[in-house]
């Protein structure tokens, strides 16, 4: 893994969760149905199984690195695997290529998920990371699709006759300038957090699940 000092501050300015809010969910957005999005080509048929952050067509708006444009009130899901945005229009459904997205947002049940581009912390990146955590210490997250293929043995009839589909949790740590993929193993884990100072040495931390290393950050982040 490479990082990138890109600053001081946590998260770029221009990009920060706040602001992407205030864009893409106010008035200066484009209706879905306007003009704009008749630029966008419509989506090849053909999946395999389920690649989709939520496979369910979620409320959301966009801002596009083009212009600045944002984009409201769109009905849209994220292929992970294609790495880009699924978006409703009329009776088509359109593809936006994720690298030409600098922020998205869900609302879903009056919750949202606040995504940002990862070229904004290093510019060899591309996808979009989801937002966790933000201040002195911002906790980022990517869901990545792997296939593991079938291993039905059909002389002995045995094993899965379908490819199955994994969804894996990659976790980063935007602090100092600095993007930083966080280790999988609960050792090397408490070791990185201790290294990047977000966690005490004599503290004790096992991670749970999300909402275990959300909260330590958010608690760090209070401070």
């Amino acid at each position: 893994w490479h990082a990138m000092l890109l600053g001081q501050t946590s998260v770029p300015n221009n990009v920060r969760a706040s602001f992407t809010i205030d864009q893409i969910g106010g008035r200066n957005g484009f209706d879905p149905n306007g003009i704009f999005l008749y630029g966008i080509p419509v989506v090849p048929g053909g999946y395999l199984g389920d690649t989709y952050l939520d496979s369910a067509w979620t409320a959301a708006g966009i801002e596009l690195y083009k212009n600045g444009t944002t984009l409201k009130n769109l009905s849209a899901r994220y292929d992970i695997q294609r790495n880009g945005l699924e978006v409703k229009v009329g009776r088509e459904i359109r593809f936006l290529p994720g690298q030409e997205i600098k922020a998205l947002s869900f609302t879903n049940s009056g919750e949202g998920m606040n995504f940002i581009n990862a070229k904004e912390f290093d510019s060899n990146l591309s996808f979009l990371v989801q937002i966790l955590a933000e201040g002195r210490a911002t906790l980022l997250k990517q869901v990545q699709v792997t296939i593991k293929k079938s291993d039905y043995n059909q002389s002995l009839d045995i094993g899965s006759r379908y490819d199955k589909i994994i969804k894996n949790d990659f976790f980063y740590c935007w602090k100092d300038g600095q993007l930083t993929q966080l280790p999988k193993s609960q050792r090397k884990l408490k070791s990185k957090l201790i290294d990047l100072k977000i966690l005490d040495p004599t503290a004790s931390f096992r991670l749970k699940d999300e909402n275990s290393i959300t909260d330590l950050f958010s608690n760090y982040n209070k401070d």
